[in-house]
C-alpha cells in the first residue's frame, strides 16, 4: 500500500481511513514493515518527532532505506548512491588486481594479449577498410 498526502494531518486522516477499512474487512497491517518518508524542500527543516499512528502503533519515519538494491533517501539527492557505486568499482578493481597478481606469467601474458587484441583489432580493421 502506498499513501501520499500533502501534509502530516492529511496523512493521519488517510491512515485512520485505512485503519477503519482494515477493521471492517478483518485486515491486519504489519506495523513492522512500514516505510515512511517525508520529502521536504532543501531549505525546510523537519519538525520535531511526528506523531502519526497506524493501528494504535506510532509510525516510524526514515531518512533513507535500501529497496531493490537501491538506496532511497528523503532528500532526493544521489550523492550517497554515487559514492556507493564508486566504492564498489574500486573494490571490483582491487579484486581483479589481486586475482591477476596471483596468476602465472603464462596466464598474464594470455590475458594481456587478448586485451591488446580487443583494443587494437577494431582500429586495424578500420584502417584496412579505408
Amino acid at each position: 500500500m502506498c499513501v501520499v498526502s500533502p501534509s502530516i494531518s492529511a496523512f493521519q486522516r488517510l491512515l485512520n481511513i485505512c485503519d477503519d477499512h482494515a477493521a471492517e474487512h478483518e485486515i491486519v497491517f504489519n506495523c513492522n514493515k512500514q516505510l515512511v518518508f517525508v520529502f521536504l524542500p532543501t531549505n525546510y527543516k523537519a519538525p520535531a518527532p511526528l506523531n502519526v499512528f497506524l493501528n494504535g502503533v506510532r509510525v516510524q519515519f526514515f531518512d533513507q532505506v535500501k529497496y531493490l538494491r537501491m538506496l532511497l533517501n528523503a532528500s532526493l539527492k544521489d550523492y550517497n548512491v554515487i559514492q556507493r557505486q564508486v566504492k564498489s568499482q574500486y573494490c571490483a578493481a582491487n579484486k581483479f588486481q589481486d586475482t591477476f597478481d596471483q596468476c602465472s606469467p603464462a596466464v598474464k601474458h594470455s590475458v594481456l594479449c587478448l586485451l591488446h587484441a580487443n583494443v587494437c583489432l577494431p582500429i586495424v580493421e578500420q584502417i584496412h577498410t579505408d
